[in-house]
């Protein structure tokens, strides 16, 4: 119907979600930990997939390593639309690095989502969860996660038990998805 219209070329489908799946039910975040209702990455690292005629052709069935904040969607579509992009702190456009896989699938020169954004990106998860995405000088992106609370508030109501965050946790998520090796003790960091 889009095609034979002539909307098909300027339709983009977004399939997302807000979170994780609930611990309770039959929908497992493996590899990754927790889920709905925590601050684990199985809660809050979701999957999206997008179609539409507006994809470029070199960009349909790619995969993009970049990090996206659900709140970056508005200031993301909103620019892709055409629409006036207000300035915030809350959402980033996060359309230059989707132009920036484009060109490294037809081989020219992009930066990467890192450098459009002065080589690194914080999201704010909650008041007590931040995410810190940087580059090293190795040129090695690394993705701390910095929790000053339990990761996963609510679940003693659900029946699960949480491992505790009381002094503070420190995961690398990139390398470490499952979130098994808390380096807030490490002094080289």
């Amino acid at each position: 119907a889009l095609k034979a219209r002539q909307m098909w070329e300027r339709t983009l489908f977004v399939f997302t979600s807000d979170n994780g799946g609930a611990p309770t039910s039959m929908s497992p975040n493996t590899p990754l930990r927790g889920g709905k209702f925590g601050n684990y990455e199985g809660g809050i690292r979701v999957v999206t997939a997008m179609g539409g005629g507006f994809i470029p052709k070199e960009l349909r069935g790619q995969v993009s390593p970049a990090f996206m904040h659900i709140a970056d969607w508005s200031s993301t579509l909103s620019f892709a639309a055409g629409v006036y992009q207000w300035k915030s702190d809350d959402s980033a456009n996060l359309f230059p690095a989707w132009l920036a896989l484009l060109h490294q699938k037809i081989g020219t020169a992009e930066p990467s989502s890192l450098e459009i954004h002065g080589g690194e990106r914080t999201l704010v998860i909650s008041s007590d969860v931040v995410i810190r995405i940087f580059a090293r000088p190795t040129g090695r992106v690394v993705a701390y996660k910095v929790s000053l609370a339990e990761l996963c508030p609510g679940y003693a109501l659900l029946g699960f038990t949480c491992r505790p965050c009381q002094d503070g946790c420190l995961y690398e998520v990139l390398s470490d998805e499952n979130e098994d090796h808390d380096l807030a003790d490490n002094p080289s960091l």
